[in-house]
């Protein structure tokens, strides 16, 4: 019996973990049909520009795609746990995009973790909630020699697990909330995670 139950798990990883790649490649590849598929009608997503339904992040990424940044999403193994129906599942994640300072073209990379709700249907798993947790960032000029204007009074206003990607999208008239999880703020995450368990067991 031990061994069988073992085998549903694992057939569940599976699907979870597929589940997650498609939606991330849907969106980096701009499938959005295929990225709906994912998200469950209940779902909640919160980003660094986005809070809504899973159904309006599809919409607001396809806008999104139109303007000048493309970033691109590269994710490692999640780890899930599961409860029934249920699931809970972190999955480190790194976002690289090109942008600019003042003209001098920039590479901005961000390290998050993604932590899922996900849960069962009759089509499969799907997504019923998204929320991402900021650990660090880093800007670079793409041109070697390159001179970057990034006064400690242009960022100091910013929180660090996400100064330079608050600080570019401030330059594109952008406003990034100060309330979005992040390391610096260790009791909000722990208070995420115990949420997304206590859902988990219903």
């Amino acid at each position: 019996m031990a061994d069988q139950q073992a085998e549903v798990r694992a057939h569940d990883v599976v699907a979870v973990t597929g589940l997650i790649g498609r939606e991330r490649q849907a969106r980096d590849r701009r499938w959005w049909s295929e990225m709906g598929k994912c998200f469950h009608p209940d779902s909640i997503v919160e980003l660094s520009w986005f809070t809504g339904s899973g159904a309006e992040f599809v919409a607001s990424s396809e806008v999104a795609a139109r303007g000048p940044v493309s970033p691109v999403h590269h994710i490692g193994l999640p780890v899930v746990r599961f409860r029934g129906d249920r699931a809970v599942a972190e999955v480190p994640a790194t976002i690289t995009s090109l942008d600019s300072i003042n003209g001098v073209p920039v590479d901005l990379t961000s390290n998050i973790r993604i932590l899922y709700r996900l849960q069962a249907h009759d089509s499969g798993w799907l997504i019923h909630g998204l929320h991402a947790i900021y650990e660090r960032d880093t800007v670079a000029p793409v041109e070697v020699g390159a001179v970057l204007d990034l006064r400690e009074e242009n960022l100091g206003r910013f929180r660090r697990p996400y100064r330079y990607l608050a600080f570019l999208m401030s330059l594109r008239g952008i406003t990034v909330g100060e309330g979005l999880y992040g390391d610096d703020q260790p009791d909000r995450v722990e208070a995420l995670y115990t949420a997304a368990f206590e859902w988990l067991r219903g």
